[in-house]
Parts: C-alpha cells; structure tokens; sequence
C-alpha cells in the first residue's frame, strides 16, 4: 500500500546512509522491529523517500506508526472502492482521515469513463440520474455538454486524469 524508506538520522548527519524500504501496513510489533533494525543505538529516524498508487503525500518527519495506521485503514478502503476513487477523495479533502471518512460513509456518486463535460452529460442520461429513461428518439436533441455544465455547479467534479466523475454527498 505504501512504502517508505527509513533512514536513521544520527548516522545520516554522520554522512552514513543507513535505512531500509519498509512495506506498510504491517503488525505494529513487527514495525517496531524494523524501526529498531535501522536504529539501532540511535533515537530518531526520517523518511528519505516514499511510494504508493493513490497520491498520498509523506513527509520526511511523518510520524511512522500513525502513517501504518493509515495505511492499514487503506487496506480496508480499497476492499470497496476503487483506486480512481480513492485517488479522488484523497485529491478532493485536505487530510486522509476526512477522505477515508468519506469513503467509508459510501456517501457519493460515481461515474466512469467521463473526461469533459460532455461525457458527463451522457453518463447522467444514460444512468437515469434525471428519474426518467429517455427514449432513444429524443436522445440526438439532447445538449450533453450542457447537462455536464450544469452538473458542475451542482456538486459533480470531474477528475479527467482519472477518467471519472464524482458526486460527494
């Protein structure tokens, strides 16, 4: 889910890369043995460097066991949503912990395959989000570009690296 490399900061200052890439989530007693094999006799560690898919920011001094906790709570979040999901929430709210919130409450709408409004359009109609079916007579007088603006202002986002569309409720 997301992998840091941790490195021991005494000996960094020493001018000695130690550190190892540490794969999270993991038992937190298993941690805490991978934080000692890099520290050995020394206190304090940082974050050289860090990898995920879902755009999640770490910085160097990010607190380690509360970043595992997090990612264990991915762990569970990708069981139901999607990456193009989770790489929206996590892009939409300003912390983890309120796009997790958000993702684990279901409260919103998805669309895929969208990238301008025009798509949008098309998907809202095609997905009977306006109540009704619309017969297939009438669907080439429809403005989807239009529908797709109108939908904008009206809480949907579209996310056009990620090919979606969202609603948060």
């Amino acid at each position: 889910m997301i992998n840091v490399y941790l490195t021991n900061l005494a000996k960094y200052n020493e001018g000695e890369l130690i550190g190892k890439w540490i794969e999270l989530p993991m038992d937190s007693d298993e941690l805490q043995a991978e934080i000692d094999e890099v520290l050995g006799e020394d206190e304090e560690y940082f974050i050289t460097d860090y990898e995920n898919d879902f755009g999640i920011r770490v910085e160097e001094y990010t607190n380690i066991h509360r970043l595992n906790e997090q990612a264990e709570k991915l762990s569970e979040i990708v069981k139901y949503n999607s990456e193009e999901v989770i790489k929206a929430a996590i892009d939409n709210y300003g912390s983890l912990e309120e796009a997790f919130e958000k993702l684990e409450e279901g409260d919103f709408s998805v669309l895929f395959d969208v990238d301008d409004e025009e798509d949008l359009g098309y998907a809202m109609v095609d997905e009977g989000y306006f109540g009704i079916e619309v017969p297939d007579a009438l669907r080439n007088y429809l403005d989807y570009e239009t529908i797709g603006r109108e939908a904008t202002h009206s809480g949907w986002a579209i996310y056009e690296d990620l090919n979606i569309a969202i609603c948060w409720y």
